[in-house]
């Protein structure tokens, strides 16, 4: 997160001030806390960002995991059982982003 605030004060200095940053992605889908184990690394990355719920839902090519995965295979058991996934969003504050790590919460 810092070499991130280091960029984007660089490269983005002529366009306003960083107020913080956001970002899409099945990374941030609430739902994984039902299908990640609880010391997951994904799982502990959220505990450390804002995380809104979408209603954008992934098919079933689940194309962004490693064919025969464990992760794979649980969410393509999950989506078989008839359940949506959703992509998540996320957002940090940049006071939050400076101190990353800091703001923790529970899933």
């Amino acid at each position: 997160m810092t070499q991130a605030l280091d960029f984007y004060a660089t490269f983005l200095k002529d366009y306003g001030e960083i107020r913080g940053f956001v970002c899409y992605s099945w990374l941030y889908s609430a739902q994984n806390k039902c299908l990640l184990p609880p010391d997951s690394r994904i799982l502990a990355l959220q505990r450390h960002v804002h995380l809104c719920p979408m209603c954008a839902e992934l098919d079933e090519s689940l194309t962004f995991l490693r064919p025969g995965s464990a992760l794979q295979r649980r969410l393509a058991d999950f989506r078989a059982a008839g359940n949506a996934y959703h992509v998540g969003y996320m957002y940090v504050p940049l006071d939050e982003a400076r101190e990353f790590g800091r703001f923790r919460h529970e899933l």
